[in-house]
């Protein structure tokens, strides 16, 4: 591990991400094993956007705890992967853009990574990556296995101890500029379809470790939602 290059990217960024410092050697090391040679020590222009997005002032949830958390998920089960390093890859980028309100967070997400890679990467392995990025709309119909692994551990905070689920949803009432009445019939829309669904989560090991705490937890905020009670 380069620890100077590791510090300079850590000494740019924003202090809500330069407060997590484990990260800063994650990602280049990351980005070491997947970049062609000629690339493999610059990592800089991807760290800045990363630092930009995740650590904006107006990201309350989806910032840096939001990403560390998800690798975290992705540590412990790694072994599902069949490409781990994309997976990781496109865990990095799946937030990096988030505009309030906008239907395609995940469309310019993966635009943004496809920029920043495009020549540094092989071009399979960016294909590959930008795929996984839009996986975390939740909408793909038949997702694949690294598909469905990414949107499960993109949802596993649904499956946290209740206060730390209704922090979470506090936490991304704040990031929405939607008044309560469209917040809340968007959000009862999402869950309500989340809860039809035969599993929330298409993994066994994400169903087994979070489906039941998941659904209780939905099924409570969706009657604060409903009776007004929450926003």
């Amino acid at each position: 591990m380069n620890d100077h290059r590791t510090a300079m990217l850590t000494a740019r960024e924003p202090l809500k991400l330069r407060a997590m410092p484990a990260l800063a050697p994650r990602f280049l090391a990351l980005w070491q094993r997947c970049a062609l040679p000629l690339w493999a020590s610059s990592p800089d222009a991807a760290w800045h956007a990363l630092g930009a997005g995740y650590g904006a002032s107006d990201r309350h949830y989806h910032g840096a705890e939001h990403l560390a958390c998800c690798l975290e998920e992705f540590d412990l089960a790694r072994a599902l992967a069949q490409e781990p390093d994309a997976v990781e890859m496109a865990i990095w980028f799946h937030d990096s853009i988030l505009v309030p309100g906008a239907s395609d967070n995940e469309q310019r997400s993966s635009v943004l990574f496809e920029d920043l890679a495009r020549g540094k990467f092989d071009d399979a392995f960016v294909a590959r990556v930008s795929s996984l990025i839009l996986a975390t709309t939740h909408r793909p119909e038949n997702p694949g296995p690294d598909e469905q692994l990414l949107c499960d551990i993109d949802l596993a905070s649904l499956g946290c101890d209740w206060p730390r689920f209704i922090a979470d949803c506090r936490a991304l009432r704040t990031e929405s500029l939607a008044t309560a009445e469209v917040y809340s019939a968007a959000k009862l829309r999402f869950f309500d379809a989340l809860l039809a669904r035969a599993r929330i989560f298409g993994t066994d090991y994400f169903q087994a470790r979070y489906e039941a705490t998941a659904r209780d937890n939905i099924g409570r905020f969706s009657v604060m939602l409903r009776t007004g009670e929450f926003c």
